[in-house]
């Protein structure tokens, strides 16, 4: 759907991308194993933007990795990870950044990606047509791993956003969710995670638009809790591995 812009609103944008303040990508380690040796092993990939990178919080341990690998562990897995993420990533962007990424076999693929096709207007069935570019080469490189899709965050509450680019941008990224969630529906390894939790300026880092630790720690529980239920029906095979 192509969207046409006033002059006031195409200002907004680039204003509100300028003067949001820059956050880094937290320090820490992208990629180990981490768990008990005897325990069933899971190889898990974080893939997609700067939210997948954990940008938003001091290190890697409170970001998307660490909560997620935390909740594994203690639900008994041993868990070899691996990040592939970059802030400002687009799902085209991830496409050739996966490509060329050296990470084998898996068995979960968590993404968190969109929101930056949503915010610098890449058409929907353009970006629909890299997504499955992307699916396909998941499926390809990766052994055909279940595909954790994250819902799009309410881009539309950001304390970041005015209105009304607060309201357009609402609008346009659960149009996105919703076109994203209809278009794989019928792929069975592929699961669309809403993104159901609260989202206030308490729960969001100092820039008004990254996720703070407490969303982090949910995104990583409704990613486990999703896993398990498609694990029960897809099992893995645990013989053979190594760390």
């Amino acid at each position: 759907m192509a969207i046409v812009l006033s002059p006031l609103l195409a200002i907004q944008i680039i204003y509100t991308l300028h003067r949001t303040p820059s956050m880094p990508e937290p320090p820490g380690a992208r990629k180990g194993v981490t768990g008990y040796t005897d325990a069933p092993r899971v190889r898990v990939l974080i893939l997609g933007d700067s939210s997948a990178a954990g940008v938003g919080v001091d290190h890697q341990q409170d970001a998307l990795s660490g909560q997620l690998v935390r909740r594994l562990v203690h639900n008994g897995w041993l868990v070899q990870w691996q990040t592939v993420a970059k802030i400002g990533a687009r799902t085209r962007d991830t496409v050739e950044r996966l490509r060329d990424a050296d990470v084998d076999s898996v068995d979960v693929v968590v993404i968190g990606l969109g929101v930056n096709d949503a915010t610098h207007l890449i058409p929907e069935r353009r970006w629909l047509n890299e997504t499955a570019d992307l699916l396909d080469l998941i499926a390809e490189k990766l052994d055909d791993p279940i595909v954790l899709f994250s819902g799009f965050p309410p881009i539309g509450r950001f304390p970041a956003m005015t209105r009304p680019l607060r309201n357009l941008m609402g609008w346009r990224a659960d149009l996105m969710d919703r076109s994203r969630q209809g278009a794989f529906a019928d792929l069975p390894s592929v699961i669309h995670m809403p993104f159901d939790m609260p989202l206030t300026a308490a729960h969001m880092a100092m820039d008004g638009f990254h996720p703070g630790p407490e969303v982090y720690d949910k995104w990583a529980e409704v990613a486990v809790q999703a896993w398990h239920s498609a694990q029960a029906r897809r099992p893995i095979d645990v013989d053979g591995w190594t760390a």
